[in-house]
């Protein structure tokens, strides 16, 4: 396997992490909260920012809870 392979495989295992992981919020059942100030997070409140909302436009966790919640997974997997 070149460098180019390996970088390829890379992405791909990167891309498919990301969509289990978007899968496991979607089949949670959390829904986004959407307040007067925008959309908060469900675990601390916090609003979740529009850089956020842009790449993941279903967040339903601010950056630091969501990092939280994925550390959290690791441990259990």
């Amino acid at each position: 396997m070149d460098d180019g392979d390996r970088a390829q495989a890379y992405a791909e295992l990167d891309r498919e992490i990301a969509l289990r992981k978007f899968r496991r919020v979607e089949a949670s059942g959390e829904a986004q909260i959407v307040t007067a100030e925008g959309v908060v997070c469900c675990d601390c409140g916090a609003p979740i920012g529009g850089d956020r909302l842009g790449i993941v436009p279903k967040a339903v966790r601010c950056v630091g809870c969501q990092e939280v919640r994925e550390a959290e997974d690791k441990r259990y997997e």
